[in-house]
């Protein structure tokens, strides 16, 4: 109380004026250098830069102001802002103290579950599959291909949306043995044999990684799945397509196929984000308009240029191999550094707020929502136009049953809705189970088991044979 006292008479002892000086200083720098940070993000990620530069340029505003006004002002306020920073950052730890640390990735769980787990790098599978004589290329995705300044006047001329064809091919490893498969004739993960089949193509995937079938056995994905259960399914998925390349993938190959079923797989995840990226392409982007380049009778000329671009990116990742040794033997750090940087960053308290980066990015991407429906409008008037159905099945992500709800599933499932398409929400089969985690691998945020598939596929025809059909 006599410290108030003195201040507000304005007789705050210079002691005091330079304790709260330092620490309002500190703070400062501490704010500028967020500041910075946020304003080096907003090319990448707007949304995100804004809420960072906002919060840091306000705690700038209000420390400068208590340096201006001096006194009882800076005081204070100090003392407001410093007890403030203080009790966040408590109750900060507190949180992380009552929070269970997960592994961070599989390899981590299997270790601490004593289950194996391959551990080579996907580079080091192809090259000791290639040691034994085996023709083996990792699976291309478009996103990545395009992403590549070096290869932008090859894909001028050709645009792969697929992988190489009749190939060994290197997907993916999440429960701890790599998902490996042999393409077909058009470079995706099916059986080949599904092509000649007397009836022709039944149903056609359409979909990003989920599609693909990540990270399962050959077989258990998706279309694997339903082909299991007597219906002749095929994708075209590949791992990192978003919308557009979604689109081009059907406009390349279901209109040549004409199924009288099309799967649209939508994730919740980050299917707006991708648009976001995808509709930089003006490649792409002439898919809205009815554009082909034919790849269907064109996999000799895909198949020689990925081969091309992947023998020379194996030459490079083989150069790169000690380097990567050398990150391996520092990932002991990374768990140390996540919890310094959850500390400094206030990390549980915006992620129960949703306030953490991926829900502010996700709300940032609401601005994809136009051309997300001209994409599904455009698709749906296709798959109509040669007598097919197309439904969109809606796929949650991992994030969705360990966390609160991901903005991004209304948004879509609406914009579905409005268009007027059949919905098949796997979410809601998930929670049905009472455990949704237990179909992702080591309940950590993966692509489903194959058991998630399974139950996908379930619904599937359950949704197909149902009165809606």
């Amino acid at each position: 109380m006599a410290t108030w006292d003195k201040a507000r008479e304005g007789t705050v002892p210079s002691s005091m004026l330079r304790v709260v000086g330092i620490l309002l200083g500190l703070c400062g720098v501490f704010a500028a250098a967020a500041l910075i940070y946020g304003l080096t993000l907003i090319p990448a990620d707007p949304a995100w830069a804004l809420m960072i530069s906002a919060a840091s340029g306000l705690l700038l505003a209000l420390i400068a102001a208590a340096f201006l006004k001096g006194g009882e002002w800076l005081v204070n306020l100090g003392l407001i802002i410093v007890s403030a920073g203080v009790s966040l950052f408590a109750g900060n730890l507190a949180l992380m103290a009552l929070t269970p640390n997960a592994p961070v990735d599989s390899a981590q769980a299997a270790v601490e579950m004593g289950a194996p787990f391959d551990t080579r790098t996907r580079w080091e599978v192809i090259r000791d599959l290639r040691d034994k004589g085996i023709r083996a290329y990792p699976s291309s995705p478009t996103n990545w291909l395009l992403a590549d300044p070096r290869l932008k006047e090859q894909f001028a001329k050709l645009l792969p949306l697929g992988g190489v064809s009749r190939t060994t091919t290197v997907l993916c490893n999440e429960s701890g043995t790599y998902t490996i498969y042999r393409s077909d004739r058009h470079g995706f993960n099916n059986d080949d044999a599904a092509h000649d089949a007397p009836g022709g193509i039944e149903l056609l995937v359409v979909g990003d990684s989920f599609a693909h079938g990540y990270c399962v056995p050959p077989g258990e994905d998706i279309a694997g799945q339903l082909r299991g259960g007597g219906t002749n399914a095929v994708t075209v998925g590949t791992d990192g397509n978003g919308p557009l390349l979604e689109l081009a993938s059907l406009v390349e190959y279901g209109r040549a196929w004409r199924p009288p079923v099309v799967l649209w797989l939508l994730y919740g995840g980050n299917d707006l984000q991708d648009l976001l990226e995808e509709r930089k392409s003006r490649a792409l982007l002439r898919y809205l308009d009815g554009y082909s380049q034919d790849l269907v009778n064109r996999q000799g000329e895909v198949d020689s240029l990925l081969a091309r671009i992947i023998d020379a990116e194996f030459v490079r990742h083989a150069e790169a191999e000690q380097v990567e040794r050398v990150k391996d033997m520092r990932k002991q750090m990374s768990s140390l550094k996540t919890t310094i940087k959850q500390m400094v960053t206030l990390y549980e308290i915006r992620r129960r707020l949703s306030m953490d980066r991926q829900a502010i990015g996700a709300a940032g991407n609401e601005e994809a929502l136009p051309l997300f429906e001209q994409v599904m409008r455009r698709a749906g008037e296709m798959v109509r136009g040669w007598g097919g159905k197309l439904y969109v099945v809606y796929l949650p992500d991992w994030l969705t049953f360990a966390r609160p709800p991901s903005p991004s599933r209304e948004t879509l499932l609406s914009a579905v809705r409005r268009i007027g398409l059949p919905l098949i929400d796997f979410e809601e089969r998930l929670h049905r189970t009472g455990d949704p985690l237990a179909y992702f691998p080591f309940r950590l945020p993966n692509h489903y088991t194959a058991e998630g598939y399974r139950l996908m596929a379930d619904q599937i025809r359950e949704a197909l044979a149902g009165p809606s059909s």
